[in-house]
Order: C-alpha cells, then structure tokens, then sequence
C-alpha cells in the first residue's frame, strides 16, 4: 500500500487565525508549528517522495507563521536538490496580511497562491472590511509571472444567490483558476438547494459562451468532474499531513476532523504518529492509515437515496470522507441535503462538457 511515492507533503504551521469565518470548520487554537519539527517532517517525506513533489503550507491562517515559512521553504530546496528531488510550493491563505515583502518572498520562490475570496459575501462571511485588501492584492498578484494564482470562495445557504455574480466577476479579471465550494456546517434547506440550481445553470451558460468564444474554462469545478472517474481517498499513499504539533497524518482535512469532532478514539485511529518516532514505525502507520482511507471510495458510501455505488452520478462526484463527517454525516454517509447539491453540481459539469464538445 505505501510502495507509491509520496507527491505532496502538507504543513499546518499553525491553528490560529485572525479571521472567523462564518462557515469555518477548524477548532482555533494557538499551536504553531516548530522549525525542528518542520525540518524532521522533510527529513522524513523526501527519501518516500517522487521526483517531482508540491510542498503545501495550510493552517489557520499560515501567514501569522511568516518567519517559519521563510525558513523552511529554502530548507526544503536545498535538501530536495541533494535528494535530486524538484519541490513545488503551494499556499493556501485569506490574503490579509499579503504585504510587499511577502508577496516578494512568494515570487521568489514561484508560489502557487490559493486565494480565499468570497465576492459580495466576503465581509460578512470572513472580516468586515477585508474585501477591498484582498482585491487590491488580487490586483498586484494577477500580472505576476512567478505566482500561480488561484481563488476559492464559499457559499452558504444565505450567500448562494451570489455565486454566479462572484465566480464570473473572478473569471473575467483574468483568475487563471477559479473554485467555488459549497459550506456544510449547516442543513441547506430545499429552497436554498433550488437556488444553487438556478446559479449554476446561469453559470454554466455563461461559461459555455466563454469556452466557445476564446477557448478559455478557468472554472475547475465544472472542468475536473466533467472527466468521470471512480474515486477512492489517497491519504496516506500518496500525501502525508504533519498538523502545528507535529502530528502525522495521511491528509490535513482528517486532522481536523479527528482532532475538533472525532474524538480520542478517531485520532488514536487515523493519526499516523508523531514526527521524531523511528521511521520504521512511522512507516508502518502509514502502511495501516493508507490502508484504512482505502476504503472510502465513492463505491463504498451511501445517501439517503441509497448506495452511491449505484448513483449514475458516482464518476463526476465525490466529497471528502471527514467532510461528510463535519457535515453531520459519518465517514460512509453523505448526509442528504449534501448529496443534493453535490448531484446539481455533477449534472451541471456534465451539461458543461457536452455544450463545450457539441
């Protein structure tokens, strides 16, 4: 099971964040992550790693850790190239405290930058004010030729009316990648769920035209699920996730689910051990935690309206085992109302892919 190597190495530099999102479903801390626990997780990662590999730097808000980031980024090059590995870098942040000299650091070091944006919404949803900072940044990143930029934004059941606005104002100033994601910390009501429905219609024709007019389709929602596949979880196999203390884990979204909502019992089971435990051993618990996350597949879950197995959907959708969990499900039950907006927006991708080849 662990005889693939490792493509991504994934550091929480720490639980804190200076935004309270509305939607968020971290439990806030005040851990960080210790420069020696950082270089041990590298040490640890690069003689399992594949050639070519993304470092990926999450929290919280990683960006309260700017100087630990400053080190370990070089340190991870320099014992890459020993290794004759090519390291990527990647990371994901609110943007708020993205100031000259950071930005300088990110286009030294040919960052790709996921950007947390939530158009009309984002005021109310993350910081109030913090909207016009973070389009000013968009604006310095997006000339960038040493920066691959790529946004995010969240919609809940109360914001969802502007998703369509949000994604397409994003497509036109030029986002190379643009994502949006649904908020399953609360039931989404049907009249709510209908009005996704009804922007992701309007979206799709419009990103149809698009497509049609100058060959471009930066929106990855409809493009990454209009390739069907069967999938299963790879945390483990071919990521690990070291959390601000030092915890090791097949992926970050697991962390946090165990850690905030799982309990003792889910950590004793999904977390791999503890970066400094004796290789060996660590390797073992990966062998056991790859083998466990192998059993999440969409084959193997279950709605309401019956096995996903048997949904006609089941290639174009797919929703991470622990988010199910958060959302009020378990690990191998999609709660309902996630599964109804999950369908609207595999059909909708799918619609996307034959207007676009027709």
């Amino acid at each position: 099971m662990t005889s693939a190597p490792l493509r991504s190495l994934q550091l929480s530099l720490t639980d804190d964040c200076n935004f309270d999102c509305v939607y968020c479903y971290r439990r806030a801390g005040r851990s960080r992550m210790r420069l020696e626990t950082a270089r041990r997780a590298v040490d640890y990662f690069l003689p399992r790693s594949s050639r070519s590999f993304q470092a990926l730097f999450f929290g919280g808000e990683p960006l309260l850790e700017f100087p630990l980031l400053a080190e370990i980024v070089p340190f991870i090059r320099i014992a890459a190239r020993a290794a004759g590995r090519r390291p990527r870098f990647g990371l994901t942040t609110n943007g708020s405290l993205g100031d000259d000299r950071i930005v300088a650091f990110l286009e030294s070091q040919r960052f790709r930058v996921g950007l947390s944006y939530d158009g009309a919404a984002h005021d109310a949803q993350r910081a109030p004010g913090s909207r016009a900072a973070l389009d000013s940044l968009l604006d310095r990143l997006l000339p960038s030729r040493r920066i691959s930029l790529e946004t995010n934004s969240v919609f809940t059941p109360e914001s969802v009316s502007s998703l369509a606005d949000t994604v397409l104002d994003l497509v036109e100033r030029g986002i190379p990648s643009v994502r949006f994601a649904l908020s399953f910390k609360s039931a989404w009501p049907q009249d709510r769920i209908a009005v996704f429905g009804a922007e992701l219609t309007r979206l799709r024709r419009a990103m149809v035209r698009m497509a049609r007019k100058t060959g471009r389709f930066p929106l990855r929602n409809f493009t990454e699920a209009a390739r069907p596949r069967e999938r299963a979880c790879s945390a483990g196999r071919d990521r690990i996730s070291v959390d601000p203390r030092g915890g090791l884990w097949g992926c970050a979204v697991f962390s946090d689910w165990a850690r905030g909502y799982g309990g003792p019992a889910a950590v004793r089971r999904y977390r791999i051990g503890r970066i400094g435990h004796p290789p060996g051993l660590l390797d073992a618990g990966r062998a056991a935690a790859a083998a466990k996350h192998a059993r999440f597949s969409t084959a193997g879950c279950e709605a309401p309206a019956g096995p996903c197995g048997l949904c006609p959907d089941r290639g174009r959708c797919w929703i991470c085992p622990a988010a199910a969990a958060m959302a009020g499900g378990g690990l191998h039950e999609i709660p309902g109302f996630v599964c109804d907006l999950l369908r609207l927006q595999s059909r909708a991708a799918a619609r996307f892919a034959a207007d676009i080849s027709s």
